[in-house]
Formats: structure tokens, sequence, C-alpha cells
């Protein structure tokens, strides 16, 4: 694995060395969060002076880029001395900044990331305590037009493009030009690939399979309760979508408390009362889908090589998973593990929660004694 690596000279990355000669490398690019790496190497003298300082690795094969938050020097007689060297992707640098004001995105989702983006990385409003991050810009995001209401205080922006990127089943990365002094913000989402990556016990890639139906913790209807005391509370209902209203009534009826007095409609926005009943309503809305009936089907990828990383599937695509009772489900690839050491390269990838292609356990409706 040919791992370059850059150094903060005068205000900008310069490439400065070549790591090829790692006793063992851990390379993990991510989906909808920041990868992770760690390098182990030989120590030198001259190694440990290269490696203090702001630096960052990239390679020819990975689009993912490493940023060294953490340096290890050990020393052992029989072993020999080595540099531990770790660390987090550039997404990371967005844990560095927090969404310190009160802020409504009420659009196209691109717009919304593209808002957070704009005001706490690339033109924030107070450049006395919100400062610019250089070299950063947002590409081209028209394919996501879904409609984003969402209302952010407190949180870093990578929690909340993973929180977005999550609910909207997509990823987000950052791609460096010729030098990772310039440095590009996607959306993405990856391919359907369920007819050609197929996962199963008959071709040897799927192995310890489970299949669970959980009711324990499914509710269908959501009280928001927003902003406000007693009698004047704000109080928000939404009714799950998957059942018809008229049904929801008796012992179908299963109801949800959910505070948020945090959501407030103290806003600059122009329709601040409107967007404000929305944003509970929306609140309501993901909690409900976090209250469905659990599915719960897991199993044990196994790498044999009949799929080959950026040839058959990519960080992002979505597979299908098929067990020996004729179960099948989709999966995205939200993580790829790649490792290299004395033992060779593998690599594994890692699958988001199952969703099954045939819902085996609808909601129950009770018919009530009369």
């Amino acid at each position: 694995m040919l791992i370059y690596v850059w150094k903060k000279i005068d205000g900008n990355y310069q490439k400065t060395a070549v790591i090829d000669y790692a006793t063992s490398v851990i390379w993990v690019s991510r989906y909808r969060e920041c990868g992770e790496f760690e390098i182990f190497i030989p120590a030198s003298k001259e190694l440990v002076t290269l490696f203090q300082g702001d630096i960052i690795f990239t390679r020819d094969d990975s689009e993912t880029v490493m940023i060294l938050e953490k340096f290890k020097l050990t020393t052992d007689e029989e072993q020999g001395d080595f540099l531990i060297l770790s660390g987090r992707s550039l997404e990371s640098i967005f844990e560095r900044r927090v969404v310190s004001r009160q802020t409504e995105l009420d659009g196209t989702l691109a717009d919304g990331v593209f808002t957070l983006l704009d005001k706490f990385c690339m033109n924030p409003v107070n450049s006395e305590w919100e400062k610019k991050i250089e070299g950063l810009r947002f590409g081209s995001s028209y394919m996501f037009g879904e409609h984003l209401e969402k209302q952010i205080t407190g949180d870093t922006l990578l929690t909340s493009f993973t929180d977005i990127c999550t609910v909207y089943d997509c990823g987000f990365k950052l791609v460096c030009d010729d030098t990772p002094n310039k440095f590009e913000f996607r959306l993405y989402r990856g391919r359907d690939i369920t007819d050609t990556v197929i996962f199963s016990p008959q071709f040897g890639n799927l192995a310890k399979s489970e299949f669970t139906f959980d009711y324990s913790q499914y509710f269908n209807y959501i009280y928001t309760a927003g902003e406000g005391e007693g009698k004047d509370r704000v109080i928000i209902g939404y009714e799950s979508d998957e059942i018809d209203f008229s049904t929801l009534n008796g012992l179908n009826r299963r109801e949800y408390w959910l505070d948020e007095r945090n959501c407030s409609s103290n806003s600059d926005h122009p329709q601040s009362d409107t967007f404000y009943f929305a944003a509970l309503q929306s609140k309501g809305r993901e909690k409900c889908k976090e209250l469905r009936p659990v599915v719960q089907y897991t199993g044990e990828v196994v790498n044999n090589g009949m799929y080959k990383y950026h040839v058959d599937y990519e960080l992002g695509d979505t597979v299908l998973i098929e067990n020996e009772y004729g179960i099948q489900a989709k999966a995205t690839i939200i993580e790829v593990t790649e490792v290299e050491d004395e033992s060779g390269y593998k690599i594994v990838p890692t699958l988001s929660e199952w969703v099954t292609l045939k819902d085996y356990f609808a909601p129950v409706i009770i018919e009530e004694c009369r």
C-alpha cells in the first residue's frame, strides 16, 4: 500500500515523503461518518522529526484523505522500535465546527447542507468568533432535491451531516484536488447493485445469519411537546403513515410522548410559527420511524474474493442479502476496511441495517370484542 505524506509548511501542505515500508496499515473509509487509520512503521530519528507537525496522508487508489491525530513511539529491545500513527479522515474537520446559532433548514436537502457549510465554514457571518475553513467548496448536488425541515442548535457539523445523511439515505465526503490544500464537499448516493452483488450461504460469502422480529417497542402515534408551560404548551400529534388512520384506535393505538422543549419558535424565519409546527411534526415523524417494529436481520459477511472493491462494488452501494430460508434483504455498504500486514492484503465491507424486501410481519390490526 503506497501512502503519500503531506506536511504543512509555510501555510500549505507539501508532499514530503512516501510510505512503502509500513509493517501494517489499517485504512477505514465510511459512507456517512469520518473514517480512520493506523500505520505501524519502524522508528528512526528522521521519522520522529518528520511526523511532528500538521500531517495528512493520501493514496492514489483511495479518495479518503487521512489526518494524523496521534503519534506514538514504542521501544523494545526484542521486537524493535516502532512509530504508531493514527487518526481520522478529512471529514473529521467538521467536528471542529459547532452550529453555534439556532439554524432553521427549510428547503431542499442540498440547500440545507449548503446553508450549514456556508454559515459556519465558508462564509461565517461573525468573523470575530466563527472562522472560515480555507480551500473548502461545495460540490454540485442538484440530485438531492428532497425536502428538509430541521432545526439545529449546538450540534457539531459532523453530527449534523451524519444525522441528515442517515435519514435521507445518502453519504458525504471531502474530495481533494491535486493537493490537500483545496477540497470539495460532496453529497452522493451509491448504486443499487442487488442484481449483481449477492451475499448468501449459497455463494460462501454469508455466515451465521439471524432474523428477529420485535414488537415490544413499537409505537404509532407520537405526541411531540414543544415550548410553553401547562395548558399553553405546544403539542403536535403525528400518526404513523404505515397504518390507515381510521384503525389507530383501541388496542391498535400505541402512544408515545416526545419532549422537544428545546425546539424553539424564537426565530428570524419569515414564517416562524408555520415552520415551528412543521419542525415539531418532523421530529415526531423521525421518532415514529425509529419506533417501528424492529426487524433485525444480521449475519457475518465473508470476503471470499468473489467481489472486488472498486470493480464490483463501491462505498455506498446497495447489495442483496439472502439466507437459507429465502429471506431477502437490501443493505448499504457503509464502511470498507483495508488491512495490509505480513499476512498480505485483505478487505472487509461492513453493511448497514438490513431492510427486508418482504413485509413478513405487517403491523397487526386487532379487532376489539363488541
